[in-house]
């Protein structure tokens, strides 16, 4: 796929892509300027889980991610290798 820039330095990431990723207006991408390819990532909120959290009355107090993760997934199954 080809996109095209502006003379705004503006770019178009194509349907495919931004349906894929699941792009949607208003996100924001932060760019790395030390790859040698053109990298960029979804800027995430910072706050963002904090205000989740809040809106579903807190049902994992003082819990991080990844415990909410194991919590809700249940405890991760790891085989006994050479036993």
């Amino acid at each position: 796929m080809q996109s095209t820039i502006t003379s705004k330095g503006q770019i178009t990431i194509p349907r495919a892509i931004r349906e894929r990723l699941n792009l949607r207006t208003g996100d924001k991408l932060e760019f790395d300027e030390e790859a040698s390819l053109l990298k960029a990532r979804r800027v995430t909120d910072s706050t963002a889980w904090e205000d989740l959290r809040k809106v579903a009355n807190d049902p994992w107090p003082s819990m991080g991610s990844g415990r909410v993760i194991e919590e809700m997934r249940g405890a991760a199954d790891v085989p006994n290798i050479g036993q």
